[in-house]
This record gives C-alpha cells, sequence and structure tokens, in this order.
C-alpha cells in the first residue's frame, strides 16, 4: 500500500509538472502608452522566448488566431545588449523617466520580459497578449485596451549627474526606443541609449548644440569624452553638447565587431542596407532642438576618425540639421578595397558585389518635411555608390550641404592616404560647396580642429574653451571651386548682403586667388535651369547671360578674391517652359512651382503654364494639412506667372498645401516651412 501510495504521489507530481509546463503562461502582463509607442512589460514563465500578439478586441482563446503577432522575444528582452548604457552602469532597460535627483532610474529585473511597439494607425484601441514561445495559451496574460495614436517617437531621461569639475553642468543619459516592425534588432538590438550635457542655467534660454561623434561613442564615466580634444571643444562650457552611442560587442575592452561608422546596415532579410544608425542620430539631434532647447540654427558637429567619417555622411545628407561640420581624418570612399577598415562595411553593407541598394527611413515628421523631401528620392541607390562621399559630392551636385571644414594626413595608414584622403581633394576643391580642407604630413592624429576658423564660427580666437557658436544655418553662402591644391580657405570669410528671390549679393575676404563662386544654402535666392543672370564684382558688371544649369546652380566663374569683394548676381530672364524632352509637344498643361522648396519664412509661388491660354479663371490659396484656409492670394494671371511671394512669418512651421485652380484645371503642391 505504501509503495502505491508512493508511486501515486510521484505519478502526480510528474503530471503536475507535466501540465504546469504546457499551461505555464507569462504574468502581470501590462502594457501604456507614451509619445507614439507601447511599453508591454511581463513576469516571464521561464520559457526561451514569447511571443507578443495584438488586436482590436480582448484577446481571447477563441480569437488568437486573428491577432497580430507583432514580435518574438528571447529570455533577455529586458537586458541591455552590446554594451549599452555599461559606462554608467546600466544592465537593463528602463522605461520609466529619470527626471529628478541624480543616478540611474529604476531598472527592469531578470525576470521581466520587455517589448516596445511604434504605432503606425492614426488612433485606435488596442489589446495585447504576451504567450510563451510556441505557445497561444490565453490565461490572464494579456492587457489592453490601450489607447494609441501615431506620433513622432520621442526618448526618455534614464541617467543624470552634475558635473562639479566642469561648472557643475548637468549630464542626462537618453534612451532611444526605435521602430522593431522596421529594426534589424538581430543586429544590434533596437534601443539604443545617447548623452547630453547642458551648461548652467540651460533651461532659460535657446544654446548652440555640438554634436560629438567619436570612434565607439562612449565616454568613461558618463560626463568624460575619450578625446582630450573633443573635451576642450569650444562648446564645452557655454552651450549644448551632446554625444550618440555606436554599438559594438566588447573583444578584449574594445567594442569593435558591429562598427558601422555611423551610417547602419542590412535589413531583416538583407535585402537592403538600412541608415539605421544615421537615423537615430539624426532624431537625436531633433529632440534636443524640439525639446532641450538646442539652437535648430546652431548645430556644429564634429569627430575624428571613426566619428568623423560618420559626419561627413551625415554633412551630405542633412543640410537642415547642420550648419558646419569638422571632420578630422574621415573616410570618404567605402567602394575601395584598399582602405584599411573595408571590412566593417562588408559586415554591415553586404559584399561589393551585392552592392545592395540603400533605404533612407522615412522620418514622417510634419515639424521636418525637408528631411524625407530630400531623401527618399534617393532610394534604391547602390550602398557603396551612396557611402562614396567623393563621388556623392559630384553626383548631386545641386542638393546643399553645410559648410564642411576637414583635415587629411598624407602619413595615416589607418584612414589611407591613397585611397581615402588623396582622392577625394580635387573633388572637394571644385565641388562649389562651402568648404574649408587641410591636407598635411600627419598620421592617424586627433587635427584639433585645424581646418575651424574660429573667429568665423564661434566669433572668438582666443578663448576657445568658452567661445558661443555663432555660425547659423538658415543664412546663405558661398560655394567654390576651381580651388587652388594649396589653398586651404580657412580664412575665408564672407558676409550676406542681399538674399532675394532675384538678386544674391555676398562680401568674400580672405580667399587670396581667382576662383568660382556659386550661391548656396539661398533662403530666398534660386535658379531654374534656362534661367539667366548678370554678375557684378565689386560693382563693376562681368559675364552677362550667364545661365543656370540643370542642378539649379548659377555660377559666376573667374572672380577676382585675391582682395576683398562684393559679389552680385542679379536675375534677367526666367524660363517660362518646363524642360521636355526633344520633339514632344508642348501640352496645354499648368504647374505650380514654388522657391525656395523648403522655406524660411516666405516663399515664391508661381504657375508656370505652356501655350497658356488668352483668357483664363485662375484661383489660388494656402491651406495647412488639416484642410484648413490659411491664406488665399491675388488671382491675377500676370503676377501669378511672374511669381508672387507669400510671406509666413506668422505662422506656425510644417507643411503647407498650395491649391489653384486655372480655369478647370486643379493642381496642388506642398510647401514646407522650417526655421
Amino acid at each position: 500500500m505504501t509503495a502505491f501510495k508512493t508511486a501515486s504521489c510521484i505519478t502526480i507530481v510528474i503530471l503536475c509538472a507535466f501540465y504546469g509546463s504546457v499551461f505555464a503562461v507569462p504574468s502581470n502582463v501590462t502594457a501604456f502608452f507614451r509619445d507614439g509607442q507601447t511599453f508591454i512589460t511581463w513576469t516571464e514563465d521561464g520559457s526561451a522566448t514569447y511571443d507578443i500578439y495584438r488586436h482590436t478586441e480582448a484577446i481571447t482563446a477563441g480569437n488568437i488566431a486573428q491577432a497580430v503577432a507583432i514580435a518574438t522575444v528571447d529570455s533577455q528582452s529586458s537586458n541591455t545588449k552590446y554594451y549599452v548604457g555599461g559606462n554608467i552602469g546600466q544592465t537593463h532597460w528602463i522605461i520609466e523617466p529619470k527626471t529628478a535627483d541624480t543616478g540611474l532610474g529604476a531598472q527592469l529585473t531578470d525576470s521581466q520580459g520587455l517589448f516596445v511597439h511604434t504605432i503606425k494607425e492614426a488612433s485606435g484601441n488596442f489589446y495585447y497578449a504576451v504567450c510563451s514561445g510556441g505557445s497561444s495559451a490565453i490565461s490572464g496574460n494579456i492587457t489592453g485596451p490601450i489607447a494609441e495614436q501615431k506620433m513622432v517617437t520621442q526618448p526618455i531621461p534614464i541617467w543624470r549627474k552634475y558635473d562639479s569639475a566642469n561648472n557643475n553642468r548637468l549630464n542626462i543619459h537618453y534612451a532611444q526606443f526605435m521602430d522593431y516592425s522596421i529594426w534589424n534588432a538581430a543586429h544590434e538590438g533596437y534601443i539604443f541609449n545617447f548623452s547630453v550635457s547642458f551648461p548652467p542655467a540651460w533651461d532659460t534660454a535657446t544654446a548652440p548644440l555640438g554634436v560629438f561623434l567619436y570612434m565607439y561613442g562612449r565616454s568613461f564615466d558618463g560626463i568624460g569624452w575619450r578625446l582630450p580634444a573633443l573635451h576642450a571643444y569650444p562648446l564645452s562650457t557655454n552651450n549644448i553638447r551632446m554625444q550618440v552611442e555606436a554599438v559594438g560587442i566588447p573583444t578584449s575592452g574594445n567594442p569593435s565587431d558591429l562598427q558601422d561608422w555611423y551610417y547602419g546596415y542590412r535589413n531583416k532579410d538583407s535585402s537592403a542596407v538600412y541608415n539605421y544608425t544615421e537615423y537615430r542620430v539624426i532624431k537625436a539631434v531633433l529632440f534636443v532642438c524640439a525639446e532641450l532647447k538646442g539652437d535648430q540654427n546652431r548645430v556644429f558637429a564634429c569627430g575624428h576618425s571613426m566619428g568623423a567619417s560618420g559626419v561627413l555622411s551625415l554633412s551630405e545628407r542633412y543640410p537642415s540639421v547642420f550648419s558646419a561640420v569638422y571632420c578630422s581624418q574621415p573616410a570618404t570612399d567605402w567602394s575601395n578595397l584598399d582602405f584599411a577598415f573595408n571590412g566593417d562595411a562588408r559586415k554591415n553593407y553586404g559584399s561589393l558585389a551585392e552592392n545592395l541598394p540603400i533605404y533612407n527611413i522615412p522620418f514622417d515628421d510634419l515639424a521636418h518635411p525637408e528631411l524625407d523631401a530630400l531623401l527618399q528620392q534617393y532610394n534604391g541607390t547602390p550602398v557603396y555608390e551612396w557611402q562614396n562621399i567623393r563621388q556623392q559630392l559630384m553626383t548631386r551636385a545641386g542638393d546643399d550641404m553645410p559648410l564642411i571644414c576637414t583635415t587629411h594626413g598624407r602619413s595615416d595608414i589607418a584612414i589611407n592616404w591613397s585611397s581615402q584622403g588623396a582622392p577625394f581633394g580635387p573633388v572637394l576643391r571644385d565641388s562649389r560647396r562651402p568648404f574649408k580642407y587641410i591636407v598635411n604630413d600627419d598620421v592617424h592624429n586627433d587635427q584639433k580642429f585645424n581646418s575651424v576658423n574660429f573667429l568665423q564660427l564661434f566669433g572668438d580666437n582666443v578663448t576657445k574653451s568658452s567661445a558661443p557658436y555663432i555660425f547659423r544655418r538658415n543664412v546663405s553662402m558661398p560655394g567654390f571651386s576651381g580651388i587652388n591644391e594649396s589653398n586651404t580657405l580657412v580664412n575665408a570669410t564672407w558676409t550676406m548682403v542681399a538674399d532675394s528671390p532675384s538678386v544674391w549679393s555676398m562680401t568674400i575676404a580672405g580667399v587670396g586667388q581667382t576662383c568660382n563662386i556659386t550661391p548656396r544654402r539661398c533662403q530666398m535666392f534660386y535658379a531654374n535651369p534656362g534661367d539667366s543672370f548678370d554678375v557684378y564684382v565689386a560693382g563693376t558688371k562681368q559675364p552677362t547671360g550667364v545661365a543656370a544649369d540643370s542642378a539649379r546652380l548659377v555660377t559666376a566663374m573667374d572672380v577676382d578674391l585675391t582682395t576683398t569683394k562684393t559679389i552680385r548676381i542679379v536675375n534677367t530672364y526666367r524660363n517660362p517652359v518646363t524642360i521636355v524632352k526633344k520633339n514632344q509637344a508642348l501640352p496645354r498643361t499648368a504647374a505650380i512651382e514654388a522657391y525656395p522648396n523648403p522655406f524660411n519664412s516666405a516663399v515664391k509661388i508661381a504657375i508656370i503654364q505652356q501655350q497658356a491660354a488668352g483668357s483664363q479663371k485662375m484661383e489660388i490659396a494656402i491651406y495647412n494639412v488639416q484642410g484648413g484656409l490659411v491664406k488665399n492670394l491675388p488671382a491675377a494671371s500676370r503676377p501669378l506667372s511672374t511669381g508672387i511671394t507669400w510671406d509666413a512669418s506668422d505662422q506656425p512651421t510644417g507643411v503647407y498645401v498650395v491649391r489653384a485652380r486655372v480655369n478647370n484645371v486643379q493642381l496642388s503642391k506642398k510647401i514646407a516651412f522650417v526655421k
């Protein structure tokens, strides 16, 4: 009898253990919505993986088959990965903001799971379930409804510390939760940190922002910078500075295995290369400007080597974000197999033979429509063409860029001079862009901002550690070409005289040679293919009838700038006809033209017609994106054909829609107001 009871007890225990394991489910499933994302946590049940489901109805055993499986995560989903947060002692993700005191916020625990879902729908109520991997058992492992809506996602503060050795600056680390649905989380995860250092009284007024990218992106203690020269950088005293972490697996204390040099890597199915890292860097910068009083017109980026390479590529793609950059010995061509670090590209981008297409992740940000307007057109470009920065200077001749200050060393064997520096200089010097460029005999060393004109960018050439950054993004610049190899342009300075739709004038000093000048980053002045311009140098008319080219640029050739001169470029003719293919008949059509677009405060709007009819009825108005009428514009044919100016200075920034009716033809065009 005793043996029977013992056997029965053992059987019951085994059966209980069996059924317990079969029907085990995660517990304490909770969710909350914040800034366009839903944060889901649960207590793990010992499973290796967990499936997250989403539905518009409360999830039950009867309808889970209709729910959408949005993710599968492992049992380490609450743990930090790839040394993210290692420099501040973080071991687990933090999902509640740390807004007071110092130190880390409340970390999740080993027994908890985490998934962050980014909302795509305009709005709605949704329910969630978390199931043990491979199981669809429902037994309390559900939550909802959660009221959700699509919004621009925001990072949260997770760590705070005051730097008593540096004017008691407040240092805050923020966590970014990226969109898991598009992120290749298996490569580097989808949660990342960046840090921001604030000057005293930072919350009382806007301040310039310095963005630091350097090597592996980490500070030793959350405050100090790896590179001493960057620690002494001019923005270190009076202005905001930020550092975005790169990601890597620690190998002998050197986290380098996954370095993408601040660009990105292959997507989930390796069909394209997404600009993952670049995207999160820009998201962080936009956040600091929008929410933390960074001055969006005074953003400067800098870095050395790996960081400089990231800064250079960012400068080519985000002219509406940065006003100037400094790059100390950057890589310029990832397609060159002689580059010492080309292996990093192969690990992230795939082989040169594959040459996968690139994809610029849309920002979908109504406050910054110019970002997508510029970059989405380049989706599909082969990655080794896109990451050939030298080639892009030529291919994208019409795209504006910030002032690029850079340096290369002939004795550099890391960023090889032969493959990266030597081919870059001739292209930059003839690029029709604003730049300063030094070539010296240095090895791979930080060049200490030697190509920066401190008086021009910081208003101070002596007390560099405390000088405020003054170089603004919303002011036009001269682009240079035909520059001698020995001319660094470090001493070149300029002062804006006029920037109107038809007149551009600039006083330029310190060039010291005859060269070519192209108006760049114009706020109002514009040129279309076929437009004609007269050029004046020091009040004397030079060439007449200078034509704008297919890149919408007009260039004053052979301008004597051996001494200070004022250059004036004046429009004399606007080409009213859109370019068409050879022998193609001109249809009786019309289109809305808007210049510049994006615009700052004012935009010139015209109705361009091919074979305009004699008597026409016209209507034209400006609407916001919600469809509300903002402004009716004069609708007479003559001013509309030559262009009328809409002053939007009393309106909020964002996207507007120009709607026009010409007889029975309806036209529309989106325009973007940015500051």
